[in-house]
Order: C-alpha cells, then sequence, then structure tokens
C-alpha cells in the first residue's frame, strides 16, 4: 500500500507471522537497511498461501485451515489483531487473492469467486467478539465466473420455459457470449485472408461484455499462431485492428512483437509500443535495431503518422541552405568567442558532413519510428546488456540521431519536443549514456567514430563551461527576486537601473 510517498510492505512468513515494513518513494544515494517488524501471527502456519492489504486497519489472508485442511479467507484487523470476518471454501482452492474497488477474487476450482466486502472504521467495540463468532458475517459472494464456459468445455443450461411476449431481448449469457467468440476462433483457422477483417469485426460485437479482453487475447493469438505454421499468411490490417483496441498487452500475446519483427512490419510494431505498458527490455532492443536497419523502400510503403516529429525534423537539404544562411550558434555562444579556448570550440567538427552535422541524420519516417523506442519504459540494468549487441553503423547512426535531438531540444524553452511522444532532454540524454556506456570500446576503435565522438567530447565541455558561467551569476540572480521594486510614480511605463557587483 502507498500513502504520503511511503510504501507500506506486509510479509506472510510460512510460519503464520505476518510481519511488515515501510519504504521510502523518495530519492536516497545511501543504502538502507529494511527494518521488519511483527504485525499478526495467524493461529495456524501455512505453507503457502496469500495476503492482500485491503486497508490501513485490514488484511485478507486466504490459507490452510486445520484439521479438514480447508482453505479459509479470513479479514484481520491490525490495529486490536483480531479476527473480523472469515469464510471457509467447500474446495480446495489455488490459494491466490486479490483485491480491487471493494471486492476480492479468489481462484476456486474452475470459477473465480468475487466477494463484495466494505472497511468500516477501526474501533475497539467493533474488533471484540469476532474471535469466537468467526462465520457469524460471510464476505458476500455477488458473482461467479466460470472457466469452463469460457473454455467451450462446460453444457450450457437450458433456459426455463417462458412466455412469448414483445419484451425486448435479454442480452447473452457468458456462454453464449464466449462461444460466439469461439466460433470466430474457429474460423480465422480456415478462413482466407480477405475474410479476416469480417471475422476481427464480429469480436468488437463484444466490446461491453466482461470477457472482452479474453476475447481479444485470444483472437489475436489464433492469428498469430496460423502465421507462424502458414508464412505466406499475414493479415495486416486486422493485427492492427487488434493492437488498437487498447486491451492488448504483451504478456496476453508475447508472439505477436516477434512476428512482426519476422515480418518487418514496422506500422504494427511502432502501435505496440504505443499501447503496450509491459514489454520486456530484450524485445524493446530488436525494434531499435529493427528501426535502425529497416529499408528505406520498406518505410516508404509503411503508413506512419509523421506529424508529430514534422516540426522538427530537418531534411538534409534544407539543413545545408540553413547551414549557410546563418553561423552555428549555440546556448548564446558564438564560434569566435568559443575559439578563445581550444577545448571548448562550439563549431561542429568539420570531419563530419555539413548536411549531418546540421540535419537529422535519418529520415522523417525513421525519426518517428525511433522516437516510440526512446519514449518507452525501461530499466537501465536490463537494457544494457541488449544494447552491446548493435552493429557499429546502427550505434554511430543512433548517436548522431540523439545529438541531434539534443541540439533542437535546446532550441525549445521548455526543453523538450512537440509531438505526440513529447520526446524530452532527459530521455535524450539518458539514451545517450546507455549506447556510450555499452558501446564506448567499439567506438573508441571504430575510425569512423571518432569525428562524432571528438564532436560530443567538444560539445559536453562546452556545456559544463556554460554552465559554469551560469553558477557564477546564481547568487546575483537570487538577490534580485528578493528586491522590494517600489511602484511609487511608476505609472503604466518605467525604466529601472540595477547595478551589479
Amino acid at each position: 500500500m502507498v500513502k504520503n510517498k511511503m510504501v507500506f510492505l506486509a510479509i506472510l512468513y510460512s510460519s503464520g507471522h505476518v510481519c511488515h515494513t515501510e519504504v521510502s518513494l523518495s530519492p536516497c544515494d545511501q543504502e538502507l537497511e529494511l527494518l521488519v517488524s511483527p504485525l499478526l501471527q495467524l493461529p495456524e502456519a501455512a505453507d503457502t498461501g496469500a495476503l492482500v492489504i485491503l486497508h490501513e486497519s485490514y488484511i485478507a489472508t486466504l490459507t490452510p485451515c486445520a484439521p479438514q485442511q480447508k482453505d479459509r479467507l479470513c479479514i484481520w484487523n491490525m490495529s486490536f489483531q483480531t479476527l473480523q470476518d472469515s469464510k471457509e471454501f467447500s474446495q480446495k482452492t489455488w490459494r491466490q487473492l486479490w483485491s480491487h474497488n471493494g471486492k476480492l477474487y479468489v481462484p476456486h476450482t474452475n470459477s473465480l469467486l468475487v466477494l463484495r466486502y466494505t472497511c468500516e472504521p477501526s474501533c475497539l467495540a467493533s474488533a471484540l467478539g469476532k474471535g469466537r463468532a468467526t462465520q457469524k458475517s460471510a464476505p458476500e459472494a455477488v458473482s461467479v465466473v466460470n472457466w469452463e464456459a469460457l473454455t467451450g468445455k462446460a453444457e450450457q443450461p437450458k433456459p426455463p420455459a417462458t412466455r412469448k411476449t414483445p419484451r425486448k431481448q435479454k442480452p447473452q449469457s457468458s456462454g453464449e457470449e464466449a462461444s460466439s467468440y469461439l466460433a470466430v476462433l474457429s474460423d480465422i483457422q480456415t478462413a482466407s485472408e480477405s475474410q479476416i477483417p469480417s471475422l476481427v469485426q464480429r469480436v468488437f460485437v463484444t466490446a461491453e461484455l466482461a470477457h472482452f479482453q479474453i476475447a481479444i487475447s485470444s483472437v489475436t493469438q489464433g492469428l498469430v499462431t496460423r502465421c507462424q505454421s502458414q508464412p505466406r499468411f499475414y493479415p495486416q490490417s486486422s493485427i492492427i485492428t487488434l493492437i488498437e483496441s487498447g486491451v492488448l498487452s504483451y504478456s496476453a500475446c508475447p508472439d505477436l512483437m516477434t512476428l512482426c519483427l519476422e515480418k518487418q512490419d514496422v506500422q504494427a510494431l511502432r502501435l505496440c509500443l504505443k499501447h503496450y505498458a509491459d514489454i520486456p527490455e530484450a524485445v524493446l532492443c530488436s525494434c531499435l535495431k529493427a528501426f535502425l536497419s529497416v529499408s528505406e523502400e520498406i518505410l516508404s510503403k509503411a503508413i506512419i503518422d509523421t506529424k508529430s516529429a514534422a516540426s522538427y525534423i530537418q531534411e538534409s537539404r534544407a539543413a545545408e541552405e540553413a547551414m549557410e544562411a546563418e553561423p552555428v550558434v549555440q546556448n548564446g555562444f558564438s564560434s569566435p568567442m568559443a575559439e578563445e579556448d581550444s577545448c571548448d570550440v562550439q563549431m561542429l567538427d568539420k570531419s563530419i558532413p555539413r548536411d549531418e552535422a546540421q540535419g537529422s541524420p535519418v529520415s522523417l519516417q525513421r525519426a518517428v519510428l525511433l522516437n516510440s523506442v526512446l519514449t518507452s519504459p525501461f530499466s537501465e540494468n536490463f537494457l544494457l546488456p541488449h544494447l552491446k549487441d548493435l552493429t557499429s553503423e546502427q550505434v554511430v547512426l543512433l548517436l548522431r540521431y540523439l545529438y541531434y535531438l539534443y541540439k533542437k531540444c535546446g532550441e525549445s524553452v521548455k526543453l523538450d519536443l512537440p509531438g505526440e511522444e513529447r520526446l524530452s532532454i532527459t530521455q535524450v540524454v539518458d539514451w545517450m549514456n546507455l549506447i556510450l556506456d555499452a558501446n564506448f570500446t567499439v567506438l573508441v576503435l571504430l575510425p569512423k567514430a571518432k569525428p562524432l565522438l571528438r564532436t560530443l567530447q567538444k560539445f559536453v565541455r562546452s556545456q559544463v563551461k556554460f554552465f559554469s558561467e551560469l553558477n557564477k551569476i546564481e547568487g546575483t540572480l537570487s538577490e534580485l527576486q528578493k528586491l522590494q521594486r517600489s511602484s511609487r510614480g511608476s505609472g503604466r511605463y518605467s525604466i529601472e537601473v540595477l547595478e551589479l557587483y
């Protein structure tokens, strides 16, 4: 449970002890040792079990109960260490427990049992006596999801006989709804590629149903399985429609992105990066390699929305004209001023072509694809080993593009780029650091990468010099904020002179 930037962590041990600790979310440079404190002692030990935090004062446990070894769901009051409520199950559960929006979810045989609960204010009067009457008020079972119905194994019960009336037709039962998309799942295995879009649209009829995500995931997996068995079969439009539904995830269908990488479907890969939040770092790096190496012919055929990057991705010809029109000025330092110190030269290295130095080293379509990778969530520890698999050409190209983005971010007041991705200067710098850390030895030994490394080194030194100049006037600027400006006699227009010493 997270509250006030603190993580409250409850731990259930096999001995029956429930302990807790607190972890701060605020950044800390030093490693802190977690102090675990006892919270509760369950009546019996449990080799396996589950625990969920319901409220600041309540937790729920699902553990076996002797002597029948039946599973029991208990709600405990942590403030007074008393049993608040309990419920025994006639059959064995999977001993898994989840809580969401005032409901407990317990997988029970082939069903998912949903129990509604309420957390009353914790007080001594409400806590007393619950240990002697554990079955007094068990949680109320509100609904059951039958997994056999969703897999087509359960027999559908016949509806009771009713009189024919002109009333509105009742909605389909869960079994009928499951059989509808299961029929689609069966049809897509034999249908032609032209019939697949109409079959996929039939699945979207169940958009308001509870198992819509299961239906979309099953149909997607069915399409992927057939594509893997039949290499010539690939309904791209239907796959994109399923991805854009917004309910898919990488864990629901991990083979989908692998298939898109094999088919070099950059459009589908970009949509996966946009809608998925659980993409592993290895797959993310595979997408990066594919975007860097895909041919321009494939990019020209792909349908990619380039409006988000068109405002700051400057083509090479336009960049060359702009370079001839005006000199390079960065962060307020012009080239004559930079010539005073050879180690702080702001002018770009002459060994880099002028169009690449000023313009984007990649095309507009490729830039949009790379931005989708740069803005994806990742863990540095897991991503860094995979970045070493990039070829030297890919590393140099990516570094040049990141350097170009860094300059474009510096031109913006907000230090980020416009568009849907909202690429920030922090993300660009993080990726530059990762690429350099993973491939620095290769870059140093690569002759064609030395001009780029020299340029990056000089640019970093110039940034250090620039920020050191800012630090010198930091004290003066802070004093200016403390000045009380008098408004007497100023009128609508006035000129004030401040002398800085």
